[in-house]
């Protein structure tokens, strides 16, 4: 499947709404990621694709499961565990799955106060999860 890597980070809004915003700084990248794929070596290529070693991956939740848990915020994508479960939640949707990447020393935190280098927010309310076969 293929995943399209864009790099941000995620704020919570009022009522526990979770925005992503895109920074403007850094170009996207489409990567593949097979079924077998070990998280070392997803961490590996994502590094790669944007020169950064510190890096941390997340992804937001679906419409249905949000619909039924309120504030639901990003899932962490920290072993292959969660690369498995990652890839089969993908796996329901049509068109382009998107991995959030978060570049700095703190990467496994999810929110942050605002630069100016972000973009406005793509909201959770819209699909943020699709894949492409």
């Amino acid at each position: 499947m293929e995943v399209l890597c864009v790099c941000g980070q995620w704020r919570s809004k009022d009522a526990f709404q979770w925005e992503f915003h895109v920074d403007l700084n850094r170009n996207a990248s489409f990567i593949s990621i097979e079924e077998d794929l070990q998280f070392e070596d997803l961490m590996k290529i994502v590094s790669e694709d944007f020169k950064e070693e510190v890096i941390g991956l997340s992804y937001g939740m679906s419409l249905d499961i949000k619909s039924t848990v309120e504030g639901f915020p990003p899932i962490s994508v920290a072993n292959t565990r969660h690369l498995r479960s990652f890839i089969g939640k993908s796996r329901s949707f049509d068109g382009t799955c998107r991995l959030c990447v978060k570049v700095n020393a703190d990467a496994a935190s999810c929110n942050n106060q605002a630069s100016d280098t972000f973009a406005s927010p793509v909201s959770t309310v819209q699909r943020e999860i699709q894949v492409h076969r």
